[in-house]
């Protein structure tokens, strides 16, 4: 069955170990926003339905699913990677849920590089396929600026060699 997302190619590339961290930064940002005023109503009202220890079970929980999180956040960002072969580029990605995108070059009508504030600041970029197609459109976040730089040169040169597309 891995075969079946990982086709033939010379060399896959992985993506930036500070991935992790920009995805590490998201889980706590948004666990903050949610688990916070979740353990608070649960410590205020749980004790009015149910005996006193209940009422650090929202707590419990939130801190169970950040732990959660922050594991799975290195291991996700570990698990894409992407190969450039000779008419296409491949991506894949994903824990539980596998996912294998081949895009042709021929097929690229833009290659878009994008970097949020943390990403700047740990020197990494997303690069966007953008095709004629709504479902094909790809990206290849967490790569170090220079091979972004690189990669978006790359696919430019190729839609230009092949006519169509970029």
């Amino acid at each position: 069955m891995t075969s079946l997302f990982s086709p033939p190619a010379d060399h896959w590339v992985r993506l930036s170990g500070k991935y992790a961290i920009v995805r590490i930064v998201g889980a706590v940002i948004i666990n903050l926003i949610f688990w916070v005023p979740v353990a608070i109503a649960g410590y205020l009202l749980i004790p009015q339905v149910l005996p006193t220890p209940w009422q650090w079970l929202p707590t419990v929980a939130g801190i169970a699913w950040f732990v959660w999180r922050v594991i799975r956040a290195g291991r996700y960002a570990r698990s894409w990677a992407y190969a450039e072969r000779g008419e296409d580029l491949c991506i894949t990605r994903g824990l539980w849920y596998k996912n294998l995108t081949v895009v042709p070059y021929g097929r690229l009508q833009i290659a878009k590089v994008d970097a949020g504030p943390l990403d700047r600041i740990l020197g990494l970029a997303t690069v966007t396929l953008v095709t004629a197609s709504a479902h094909s459109n790809a990206s290849i976040p967490g790569l170090p600026a220079a091979e972004a730089e690189r990669l978006r040169d790359r696919l430019i040169e190729v839609g230009d060699a092949v006519g169509s597309g970029l």
